[in-house]
């Protein structure tokens, strides 16, 4: 049995003022190939390369973006205007073969095709490639080797002797997320608290029959 780390990249794009709203956009993308605008159509040529030379970054026909939401948020300071974006799978091991300025550049241009030229003109672009993270080796979750869950899932979690198991992926519910990790702490504290608790009541039930039998 083995579990393999999804690959997911993220991206946050912020800027001065929330332009899509404006053109009464809502900001939310979802594009595997790149985005066609308008009249455009795809040639041949153009859908070829969307399956053909993966081995050296984004081909000349594959979007960039995968899903992009609005994440603008607001405080007493008012409004800051921003897009996040989540790329997974063979998109994301393409884009991480990229030099990060380019990659830059071409998720620009990409929701500059969706949103509008001002979305060129950001306050501020960050990247994170969870793939290449030492401690993480990837993101949002892993996926089991087939069997494995049918087979072996009620064993993920199983103590063996005095040895509890936690941890996002040992968790009942939202397995590779933070809120998975969570939920594993607690069940381990529940399971060491209640076999304190057996471990005293024999010991107590154990003493009163030597006690009986010393009377």
């Amino acid at each position: 049995m083995y579990h393999t780390v999804g690959h997911l990249l993220k991206f946050i794009v912020t800027y001065q003022t929330a332009f899509w709203r404006d053109a009464g956009l809502s900001g939310e993308i979802v594009a595997l190939t790149r985005p066609v605008v308008g009249d455009e159509t795809e040639d041949e040529e153009s859908q070829d390369a969307r399956t053909t030379g993966h081995d050296k970054g984004v081909t000349a026909n594959e979007s960039t973006l995968g899903v992009v939401f609005d994440n603008c948020k607001e405080d007493e300071l008012g409004l800051h205007p921003a897009l996040v974006g989540l790329v997974g799978g063979c998109q994301a091991g393409h884009q991480s073969q990229m030099k990060e300025e380019d990659l830059k550049s071409q998720i620009l241009a990409d929701l500059a095709r969706c949103l509008g030229e001002k979305a060129t003109e950001p306050l501020d672009f960050v990247i994170k490639d969870w793939y290449k993270e030492r401690w993480v080796g990837g993101c949002p979750s892993a996926f089991s080797s087939p069997g494995a869950l049918t087979e072996y899932s009620k064993l993920s979690n199983k103590p063996l002797g005095r040895v509890h198991w936690a941890g996002t992926e040992t968790s009942n519910v939202w397995k590779g997320y933070l809120d998975g990790a969570v939920a594993s702490g607690y069940r381990v504290a529940d399971e060491i608290i209640n076999k304190h608790q057996e471990e005293r009541t024999a010991m107590t039930a154990a003493h009163g029959q030597d006690d009986n039998k010393t009377v």
